[in-house]
């Protein structure tokens, strides 16, 4: 197994505000997308980040029964912090987060946000997490369709952010994975840049996360890109 990643400021951003973390002792990463005012947005995905690297690295066995609760706790503990900071420093901060913990053949996964989770096969590629935003309400409800969704206004207000509110809800995932299998963590600077379809077809063909962060900065580069990818 291997698991690289990178981010990338973008071409229009004069500071980075999501925040990526790779365990080199525990098969999991983490990918978090800041927001807020000045430094605010780094500081809530760094904080997040920390929060959850810590949580998860102190645990050296996590009993697979346990993985997904252990994951909402580890970001419900970041959501705390992150809230704290922002109602003593840094008022409205938050971040989205999206985390990836391997054991054996399955891939546990736990979101807010709009940062995303997707598994490449030999079948194709599938979307894991779902994005907690108001344009994606619409798009479950039937409201608007899929073209819609792209082009719409309010594509980046999100439902659903750690740090935004006292409490959060965690979702998570559980995926079996096999030998060949790829996994994608990454930030809405990717997905809003590079379509599924080609994303799918790059991963495919070994691109590495910083190739990927670079293209799609060079196709929008509006926002900052942070991709990961695991490889089984």
């Amino acid at each position: 197994m291997k698991i690289i990643g990178h981010t990338d400021i973008g071409s229009h951003r004069k500071d980075n505000q999501d925040a990526f973390y790779i365990s080199p002792t525990h098969n999991f990463a983490v990918v978090a997308d800041g927001m807020g005012g000045h430094n605010g947005g780094e500081v809530a995905s760094n904080a997040a980040v920390t929060a959850i690297r810590t949580r998860l690295e102190t645990r050296d066995i996590i009993p697979e029964s346990d993985v997904c609760e252990e994951l909402k706790w580890a970001i419900e503990l970041a959501n705390e912090i992150v809230h704290e900071l922002g109602t003593n420093e840094l008022n409205g901060m938050g971040t989205t987060v999206v985390v990836c913990y391997l054991i054996d053949n399955i891939a546990y996964i736990a979101n807010v946000g709009d940062s995303r989770a997707y598994k490449i096969t030999a079948d194709g590629m599938e979307q894991i997490t779902s994005d907690h935003s108001m344009v994606n309400s619409l798009l479950e409800t039937g409201k608007i369709t899929s073209n819609q969704a792209d082009m719409h206004p309010q594509k980046n207000v999100l439902t659903r952010a750690v740090g935004t509110d006292r409490t959060v809800d965690v979702d998570t995932f559980r995926a079996s994975i096999k030998k060949g299998d790829c996994l994608l963590l990454c930030t809405d600077g990717l997905t809003n840049a590079i379509s599924d379809f080609e994303i799918e077809q790059l991963i495919r063909a070994e691109t590495t996360p910083k190739t990927l962060c670079e293209l799609a900065s060079k196709r929008y580069g509006k926002d900052n890109i942070t991709t990961v990818i695991a490889t089984i």
